[in-house]
């Protein structure tokens, strides 16, 4: 059986209910349910902080080349990592104090 590491991430989720996390992500990134692995992950108690999204923003709706622009989703603080320049794609500083770690969930690139 394919094992996602979704799964294996959610089975040991008590090991990080005190930490605060950013999540790379867009709507692809489903389990094996079809549901969203971010609110799978937010369903385990684990606490998400921002969502980072990719080129084509979280609901895959903007084009190549386009400034995404996605304020918040589902109530979190949302930031593209797409943009004009090559600074847009890193993300802040000041964002990153503010989490202990990234859980990067991004399905079929290239």
């Amino acid at each position: 059986m394919l094992r996602i590491g979704l799964h294996k991430f959610l089975v040991e989720a008590n090991k990080f209910k005190n930490l605060k996390f950013a999540i790379l992500t867009h709507s692809p990134a489903i389990d094996y349910d079809y549901e969203l692995s971010l609110f799978k992950i937010l369903k385990s108690g684990i606490k998400i902080k921002i969502i980072f999204t990719p080129e084509h923003g979280f609901f895959g709706t903007y084009q190549y080349g386009e400034n995404v622009i996605e304020n918040d989703i589902f109530g979190i603080k949302t930031i593209s990592l797409y943009g004009n320049d090559f600074n847009s794609l890193i993300p802040k500083e000041e964002d990153l104090e503010k989490i202990d770690g990234v859980i990067f969930d991004i399905v079929d690139i290239g």
